[in-house]
């Protein structure tokens, strides 16, 4: 299967993390599924850095946030600065 590019902002994947039946989850989950995740290397650290914040733990535990960023990272694509412009244009 030729899996579509697709890019998702951070916040919806904090969403996603916090509760798994909010529309930005069930969107996450759809698009983990079936598209390829394009992020840059500056949007995964800013995923990264918010979900491991000490505040989150009341929400979902460490261990479980750790789990979610690897399965997003299983599912996406890093966009190289400077092949940002080409690829855009061919999406």
């Amino acid at each position: 299967m030729n899996r579509e590019p697709i890019v998702i902002d951070t916040n919806v994947f904090i969403s996603f993390a916090l509760s798994s039946t909010t529309t930005p989850a069930l969107a996450v989950e759809y698009a983990i599924n079936n598209f390829i995740i394009l992020q840059s290397p500056a949007t995964i650290c800013e995923l990264v850095t918010k979900l491991l914040l000490p505040k989150f733990e009341r929400y979902i535990t460490l261990e479980q946030r750790q789990q979610l960023l690897v399965r997003i990272s299983n599912s996406h694509f890093e966009i190289n600065r400077a092949l940002t412009p080409i690829l855009a244009l061919k999406i």
